[in-house]
C-alpha cells in the first residue's frame, strides 16, 4: 500500500471498510505480529509539521498503524529520513521519543 492510499478510501468490492488503514488492520488482526515496512518513510515525516499544531493524515496514519498493531515489528527505510529531529516523530519503535 502506498502512503496516499493508506489514508484514501478503500474500494473493496464488499464496501466494508471506509479506508485502507482500516482494511490493513482487519487483514493483520489485532495479534497480527508480522513486520510492517515503511520504504520511503521519509513521506511521513510531516507528524508535528512546522507552524501548525496539526498532524499531516499520512503521518498521522503510520503513527496509528503502530499503536494499533502493537506486536507488529516495524522497519523504517529511506534514504532521506529526516533533515531534522522533528522529522523522525513517527518513528516511536526507535524507542527515543520516551513513548
Amino acid at each position: 500500500s502506498t502512503y496516499h492510499s493508506l489514508i484514501g478510501e478503500s474500494t473493496s468490492i464488499s464496501g466494508r471498510f471506509s479506508t485502507r488503514f482500516q482494511q490493513i488492520l482487519q487483514w493483520c488482526g489485532e495479534d497480527f505480529d508480522g513486520v510492517i515496512i515503511f520504504d520511503e518513510c521519509h513521506k511521513a515525516k510531516n507528524l508535528f509539521p512546522s507552524g501548525t499544531t496539526r498532524a499531516t493524515k499520512t503521518g498521522q496514519a503510520v503513527l496509528d498503524l503502530q499503536r494499533c498493531l502493537p506486536k507488529a515489528r516495524v522497519v523504517y527505510a529511506s534514504a532521506t529520513g529526516a533533515t531534522e529531529p522533528k522529522n523522525m516523530g513517527y518513528m516511536t519503535r526507535l524507542g527515543i521519543w520516551g513513548l
